[in-house]
């Protein structure tokens, strides 16, 4: 019992709730940015459209449905324009 307070104690002192809240910000927040720089780069350096496809499946797999598909058509105008 004496451990889970001190535990307590020091995640309080530290802000480790807020850290944690200032990473996840900071990360989605590059996240975007990040996506367009390597479509971009992919539209410039790669006229191979399977390699296109095979990043928007694994992106799929861990961004919400409605947030895929805005990317996903900001992406296609982003290498159709390169």
């Amino acid at each position: 019992m004496r451990f889970l307070r001190e535990l307590w104690l020091r995640l309080l002192r530290n802000d480790c709730a807020g850290l944690a809240a200032e990473i996840a910000y900071h990360w989605m927040l590059a996240l975007i940015p990040a996506l367009i720089f390597l479509f971009s780069l992919f539209g410039m350096l790669t006229s191979r459209p399977d390699l296109f496809n095979l990043v928007l499946e694994n992106l799929h797999r861990i961004v919400p449905e409605d947030a895929f598909s805005l990317v996903r058509n900001t992406f296609e105008d982003l290498t159709q324009g390169s």
